[in-house]
């Protein structure tokens, strides 16, 4: 049984680095801001679910830590997002990408379990790997100056994101202590 789930564990740890590959940030200059808008939107839904699963399944202080610090900043980032989405008429989605949605459902299986911990640090630290790949690509191609610093400012969050989860191990000693969202319009 042990074997089965540490398989499942791998299985799942190797989905989402591969998913982390194969992202859903823009390559090149097809990049649009509204574009950015919308997957950073379901980036930060995804974060604040799994943050929430992180608190409902970890048996971890650390990953529940981390989890709530994702609902904490994710729900700040996203205010920005949402703002300059409805600042210039673009739709955002309500929900995660399918491939957000089978992460989370494919980690949240796994609660319970000795892999559980491994596996969401895992998948966050692919997640927000993918996360600074679409900022990176935003602010190289990106024309709308006020998305830009948008994604500039939820850099530094994102980065100290993953380095609460790098390498699959938990440090949640590395918390930021304020968020600095607020760039969306007034």
């Amino acid at each position: 049984m042990k074997r089965t789930r540490f398989a499942t564990a791998v299985a799942v740890a190797t989905l989402v680095v591969a998913g982390a590959s194969t992202g859903t940030a823009f390559a090149d200059e097809t990049m649009t801001d509204a574009g950015y808008l919308e997957q950073a939107r379901q980036g930060n839904l995804t974060e604040i679910l799994a943050g929430e699963d992180a608190l409902a399944n970890s048996r971890s202080e650390c990953v529940r830590h981390v989890g709530e610090v994702l609902i904490r900043d994710h729900t700040l980032l996203d205010a920005d997002v949402t703002a300059l989405a409805d600042a210039r008429g673009v739709d955002l989605p309500d929900a995660p990408a399918p491939d957000q949605q089978l992460t989370l459902e494919e980690v949240s299986a796994l609660a319970g379990t000795e892999e559980y911990e491994a596996a969401w640090l895992l998948a966050q630290e692919a997640a927000h790997l993918e996360t600074l790949d679409l900022i990176d690509t935003q602010v190289e191609y990106g024309t709308d100056e006020e998305i830009t610093a948008a994604a500039l400012s939820a850099r530094p969050i994102v980065e100290t994101h993953l380095e609460m989860v790098r390498g699959g191990v938990c440090h949640a000693a590395v918390d930021p202590a304020h968020v600095p969202a607020g760039f969306g319009p007034r």
